[in-house]
């Protein structure tokens, strides 16, 4: 059985490929360069904007409902990401000209 670095050091290999792909995904690239549409970035503020307004409100149920303070503290800890995301979005946002009110009203694109 590995030890837990020999472990790690697989598990980064065994994942290095799917980084490489996502690091120099087609539309990260775009990005990047300038050649996102402010229309494209404004649908990708609205879907995650409403993901993680569900997310914190989904969270907040599972530490309301949590049966051991060992589950509720997993589910703490993982707010403080979800608020990183959310500010980082915020700011995002502003830069765009996108409002509070255009937020709330966005209506997310179906699945």
């Amino acid at each position: 059985m590995p030890d837990a670095q020999e472990l790690l050091h697989q598990i980064q290999h065994e994942l290095a490929p799917i980084e490489a792909r996502l690091r120099y995904h087609p539309y990260l690239v775009a990005l990047e360069q300038g050649q996102v549409p402010k229309e494209r970035l404004s649908v990708f503020v609205g879907e995650q904007h409403a993901t993680i307004e569900s997310d914190l409100r989904s969270l907040a149920t599972l530490v309301a409902r949590a049966d051991s303070p060992h589950s509720r503290r997993l589910f703490l800890s993982i707010l403080p990401g979800e608020d990183t995301a959310f500010s980082a979005l915020q700011t995002l946002a502003l830069a765009l000209g996108l409002n509070e009110s255009w937020l709330q009203t966005y209506e997310p694109i179906p699945e």
